[in-house]
């Protein structure tokens, strides 16, 4: 169910099952776009190997 508007934790109606996921999806979207982008960042530095493991 796409949001029609931007779920905060001010905003989520918690009670309402279909837009509490609809909120922890976009959480976890966003979560993993950090981490991709962390990740190419830490490799282009020369910090982390391929395999995600300190150098």
């Amino acid at each position: 169910m796409p949001a029609t508007r931007h779920l905060t934790l001010e905003t989520v109606d918690f009670d309402n099952h279909a837009e509490e996921d609809a909120f922890l999806e976009e959480v976890m979207t966003f979560g993993m776009q950090r981490v991709h982008a962390e990740t190419v960042e830490l490799r282009a530095k020369g910090l982390i190997d391929s395999a995600g493991n300190l150098i």
